[in-house]
């Protein structure tokens, strides 16, 4: 008997492929581990609290370090994002960012708008939404708004696209 290919996320019900770890449409681990669920459980907002008084969360960060090593070690490419509240400013997040890529003109670039759309998303996450009807499923980022100018679109290019969307779209 052979394995199945596909295996359903345990949140969203989406078919995904055996072969990965977290589901394409929810992002939610498609672990199906005990000990990984019960340990995950046990890490809520109160084992946090512990961590920060007694000093404990540089020991966190190097573990992450060290894993991201790991995981590269066996062959994958990890990016980790961490983001932490910016002291100095109430509503801005500061974000860092663990690899060991290797850093080249092109990488530094994309990793600075991957760290600056990081801290983006984190602010807009934070935000209060007063009338949750009110945002559409898919939001669109206002002009100017968006932290990953220039990657590799021009506005001409972006407004070209669009248009011809609008052709097909009323054809």
């Amino acid at each position: 008997m052979t394995r199945p290919k596909f295996r359903p996320c345990p949140s969203c019900q989406t078919l995904n492929a055996a072969s990965l770890k977290t589901c394409s449409m929810c992002y939610v681990s498609l672990s199906m581990k005990k000990k990984l669920k019960e340990k995950t459980a046990s890490l809520d907002s109160k084992w946090g609290q512990g961590i920060v008084p007694n000093r404990n969360v540089g020991r966190i960060i190097d573990s992450a370090r060290i894993a991201v090593r790991k995981l590269e070690a066996i062959g994958y490419k990890p990016i980790l994002f961490m983001g932490k509240k910016d002291k100095k400013a109430s509503n801005k997040w500061v974000a860092d960012i663990i690899t060991h890529l290797p850093l080249t003109s092109t990488t530094k670039n994309f990793l600075e708008k991957m760290r600056r759309a990081y801290e983006f998303l984190l602010t807009k996450e934070q935000q209060p939404n007063t009338d949750p009807s009110a945002e559409p499923d898919n939001p669109t980022m206002e002009q100017g708004d968006s932290p990953v100018e220039g990657m590799g679109h021009s506005q001409d290019e972006e407004q070209h696209s669009s248009l011809a969307m609008e052709q097909r779209d009323h054809t």
